[in-house]
């Protein structure tokens, strides 16, 4: 096995964010059926139609993810 080293970085670059997701994500597809998501949206709004508040998320997996709340 390779020799690994674990460091802490308290400033990690865009680059080095990008990497760990992007492996994450490949990782975890391969594990797991097709990834299939419906984008969900509850919106609050005036009498003018006026989007004053609301919810944006996802269902996937049959889970609720909210993003914004």
């Amino acid at each position: 096995m390779a020799k690994l080293t674990i460091t802490i970085e308290d400033n990690p670059d865009l680059e080095e964010i990008h990497t760990v997701i992007s492996q994450l994500v490949e990782y975890n597809n391969s594990q797991v059926e097709k990834d299939v998501h419906q984008p969900l949206a509850i919106l609050i709004r005036d009498t003018n139609s006026t989007i004053v508040a609301g919810l944006l998320g996802k269902t996937q997996w049959g889970w609720l993810f909210i993003s914004h709340l």
